[in-house]
């Protein structure tokens, strides 16, 4: 390789889009290579304007490179990149934030990671656990003035709610709260309820089986 011929391996240029090798080696599968320039010298906090590697093995979601790239000293802070926004593996979730990740980070039109948990994540409930373990705000709002509670209630999600709700100090959200709480018991009763088979009904199967069992005998 062009590496053993004596070439930068930390290259970075705007024929590359502001890239380094290890840049795109950390986008794909192959782990070799990431280990092999890690081990010819690549540094994995050099970056351009676009993205560094680390972030670009986050979008991959490629759990071992990930690790190979923070044994071999990558920051997870730097840059202000959104790291946690892109994780989808609990396990780098956790490391993220061991490491220092920013678990109330401000992202696009002043949402947070978990604001956008609450929207839109079908497994949220363990990620909002773990960014409240690090100190994650659940109150604060964002440029709209929603709250992840207000996210987590707009998208009907109770078991969020109601984890949240040990976090809230606000009186006013308190009652809010409670209030959602409260109506989506009663028309959950309420559903049940309309659902389960009336006496009537139970009445009428009863007799009809009665019947039937009578004219079997009397055949």
């Amino acid at each position: 390789m062009l590496i053993t011929e004596g070439a930068d391996v930390n290259f970075l240029g705007p024929d590359f889009n502001d890239r380094t090798a290890l840049c795109f080696a950390s986008g794909t599968n192959n782990l070799g290579l990431v280990q092999y320039l890690l081990a010819s010298g690549s540094n994995p906090n050099i970056h351009g304007e676009f993205s560094r590697p680390l972030f670009t093995a986050v979008q991959s979601n490629n759990v071992d490179i990930v690790h190979a790239l923070l044994a071999a000293g990558a920051v997870v802070n730097a840059n202000g990149d959104a790291l946690l926004s892109y994780t989808r593996s609990l396990e780098l979730f956790r490391i993220f934030l061991e490491r220092g990740a920013d678990p109330n980070y401000e992202y696009i039109l002043g949402g947070t990671s978990l604001h956008y948990i609450c929207y839109d994540d079908a497994d949220g409930k363990a990620y909002a656990e773990l960014l409240l373990q690090f100190g994650a705000n659940a109150e604060k709002a964002d440029r709209n003035g929603d709250t992840p509670v207000d996210f987590a209630m707009r998208e009907n999600k109770p078991e969020i709610v109601k984890l949240l709700e040990p976090f809230v100090q606000d009186p006013v959200m308190k009652m809010k709260i409670a209030t959602w709480l409260e109506e989506r018991a009663i028309s959950s009763n309420s559903a049940a309820v309309c659902a389960a088979p009336s006496l009537f009904d139970r009445l009428h199967v009863s007799i009809s089986s009665m019947i039937s069992s009578i004219r079997r005998r009397g055949s």
